[in-house]
């Protein structure tokens, strides 16, 4: 049984860390398209939400 609880939490962790990496490249492009757009604000606040996803 143990196993197969730590099995499970290994699984859900990977998962957890796809999730936030996910999340962070799409932080990560808005960051870029606002960069590119001259709005700086914005695009430090993205960029921020990336690092903390990250």
């Amino acid at each position: 049984m143990i196993l197969c609880l730590m099995k499970i939490s290994r699984s859900n962790s990977l998962e957890s860390t796809m999730l936030s990496n996910e999340l962070a490249r799409k932080y990560m492009t808005k960051t870029k398209e606002y960069v590119g757009k001259g709005n700086a604000v914005q695009a430090s606040e993205k960029a921020d939400k990336a690092l903390r996803k990250s």
